[in-house]
């Protein structure tokens, strides 16, 4: 009778491990998803603030609106920069918290920066005002450009970890459109308001969400972590075993401080330079200068209603940022780097060519000389312009947007992700300050024309580097990742 009892005791358990298995055909994602949205939400304030400026530039700056501006051309550089000064602080911010408050408490630290930043923006009196709002909403944007990919990278599986890392730089390119609407048609105190209303819906979405598993295993949770990822993967899903598989990865790792030392071992290090570089190439492609002065630079190229067609340009860039979700984890890394670097080097270099035509070869009247014979007015060729800009934009979003947040996600062991994501921020957040604090100065000295071939010059490099330096971590668990540098110490 025993016997009969533990026979059928068994025969049920087999049942159940065969229907709860470790497997991807038992993985839900929607709740997974759903974690990954109400998280990337932290970041639309970081492509809000990239967007904001270029359409109110002509209402707040005293060349443009002499009895009610209250920028000069240089507070305005300023005004548009030292959103990245705020980031770095927010970058070292976000490094001190993540291990020691949590991925999910980090992201929600963000609402206080966004609402105080805004505010201050929004009631701003004078250039003070600007600039500080502007540095403590780069809090929010250096802390949230983090967390965010660390949050994500955690609780996604291998399978769908590139596509839902791509979500971040979508949930970027959608505050980036939403600063070009509301900027160009609401009033632009009232504009300054309009992302405290998603930093609040962010906050309260996130809530409801999970800790990441990794992080509660990290503070010896397990029973937390493994409700927390039985809840992201679905009730089919074995979650055991992915717990049992971070548990040996984590006993296998150093449980010691971290020390600067330990960044001189080929392990670390390697990574590290792969990160910092990619974050260098993504800035210097010029992206925030080109989003930043983007009305700017269609006025000087002869485009008619340059605000309207710099809100086109944020839906392409919204449109293909969505494709890279899907295309990331189908192409790999490497390959989408590459074709994106090399595409943003020639229509880079052909923009420097257009305006090296129309500064050079120009009648007082605005032509062109293009067969040596006739000339066409600039405006008739503007799509020129236009069409460089919107495939620089689809080549940028489909590779070096998304892409660098995922590695700064991916290619670091758990101990060293704080430390050496925070490395990777500031490094990305100084170069964006160079880029869009000199962009004016650039312009003087290097003309148009060789500004864009600055940039291109920096596309080809990134177009080698992923080819020849970046290693492709499509399909492989955050385990393996590690264990790729750990065997490969040269």
């Amino acid at each position: 009778m025993d016997e009969e009892y533990h026979t059928t005791d068994d025969h049920e358990r087999l049942i159940n491990q065969i229907k709860r298995k470790s497997g991807p055909d038992n993985e839900q994602l929607s709740k997974t998803l759903l974690a990954s949205c109400v998280a990337a939400l932290a970041t639309f304030g970081f492509g809000y603030n990239m967007g904001f400026p270029s359409p109110v530039q002509h209402t707040i700056d005293t060349k443009s609106n002499k009895d009610h501006g209250l920028l000069t051309d240089e507070e305005f550089s300023w005004f548009n920069s030292l959103v990245c000064i705020g980031a770095i602080c927010g970058s070292f911010i976000g490094s001190f918290t993540l291990d020691r408050f949590g991925r999910k408490n980090t992201i929600l630290s963000t609402t206080f920066f966004f609402t105080v930043g805004w505010c201050l923006i929004a009631s701003a009196q004078n250039p003070a005002m600007f600039f500080i709002g502007r540095i403590i909403c780069g809090m929010g944007t250096g802390v949230s450009s983090l967390c965010v990919s660390v949050y994500i990278s955690e609780i996604a599986s291998s399978r769908y970890r590139g596509g839902l890392c791509s979500l971040q730089q979508l949930s970027v390119t959608i505050g980036v459109f939403a600063g070009f609407l509301v900027g160009t048609y609401a009033p632009w105190r009232w504009a300054a308001v309009f992302p405290i209303i998603v930093t609040v819906i962010m906050t309260v979405g996130m809530f409801f969400m999970p800790e990441s598993p990794r992080f509660d295993l990290v503070k010896g949770k397990r029973q937390t972590a493994l409700k927390n990822l039985q809840w992201l993967r679905g009730p089919m899903y074995d979650a055991t075993s992915e717990i049992e598989e971070i548990l040996d990865n984590l006993s296998k790792a150093d449980d010691t401080k971290m020390s600067i030392t330990e960044f001189t071992t080929p392990a670390l290090y390697r990574p590290l330079m792969i990160g910092a570089l990619a974050m260098v190439f993504q800035q210097f492609c010029g992206i925030n200068a080109v989003i930043g002065y983007c009305n700017e630079i269609f006025k000087s190229a002869s485009v008619n209603n340059s605000s309207i067609v710099s809100i086109i340009v944020s839906i392409v860039q919204i449109i293909f940022t969505l494709v890279a979700c899907f295309m990331v984890d189908k192409a790999g890394r490497r390959v989408l780097l590459a074709v994106g670097g090399f595409s943003m080097f020639v229509v880079l270099f052909l923009m420097g060519v257009y305006y090296d035509i129309t500064v050079f070869d120009n009648p007082p009247e605005h032509q062109i000389d293009i067969f040596g014979h006739r000339t066409v007015p600039v405006s008739e060729i503007s799509w020129l312009a236009i069409t460089c800009v919107i495939i620089f934009m689809i080549m940028f979003s489909i590779g070096w947007g998304p892409i660098p947040w995922m590695l700064m996600a991916e290619l670091f062991p758990p101990k060293a992700r704080d430390v050496a994501g925070a490395l990777c921020n500031v490094v990305n957040w100084l170069s964006a300050f160079l880029i869009m604090k000199f962009f004016p100065q650039m312009k003087v000295a290097l003309k148009d024309q060789g500004v864009f071939w600055f940039y291109a010059a920096f596309s080809l490099l990134s177009f080698l580097f992923a080819l020849f330096i970046i290693p492709e971590t499509k399909g492989k668990t955050l385990e393996e990742i590690e264990q790729y540098f750990n065997n490969n110490k040269k």
